[in-house]
């Protein structure tokens, strides 16, 4: 994987970690080392029991994507596609806009966030559950002092 598509990967996978971790998912860990096919993933120790949360959480990695650099695809990952068709097969055109307006905002408002987790990410390659509480919460503190 060449830098640039490295550093996507790593901005995608933060957004998926840091938007979940704001739903109350935990995980176990996130990588950007590529493993079965995959450039990066992101292990949950459980799912959401909200379809709409979950949605969101598969779209902040793409939203992530786009936040970063506007050349991004203008589709999520084929992975999270197939996941977000079978969590909103049964929304409307208008609804789905809704859901990825909704992910662009959480992404922004979370952009620091993601962006301390994306750079752990560039550094070590992966992030264990627990370090990556440490980063969030950091960044949390910061902001609010």
């Amino acid at each position: 994987m060449n830098r640039i598509d490295r550093e996507i990967v790593a901005y995608h996978e933060a957004g998926h970690a840091v938007i979940g971790y704001r739903f109350g998912q935990r995980f176990a860990d996130l990588s950007i080392q590529s493993s079965n096919g995959r450039e990066g993933f992101c292990h949950f120790f459980s799912g959401l029991n909200n379809p709409k949360h979950a949605a969101l959480v598969l779209l902040a990695g793409h939203a992530a994507e786009k936040h970063l650099c506007q050349s991004a695809s203008k589709k999520p990952s084929r992975s999270d596609h197939r996941k977000i068709c079978q969590l909103t097969g049964a929304m409307s055109s208008s609804e789905f806009k809704a859901l990825l307006k909704q992910a662009d905002e959480l992404v922004t408002a979370n952009w620091h966030q993601i962006q301390a987790v994306a750079k752990r990410l560039l550094e070590e390659g992966m992030v264990k559950g627990g370090m990556f509480a440490e980063i969030i919460e950091a960044k949390d503190t910061n902001r609010d002092g």
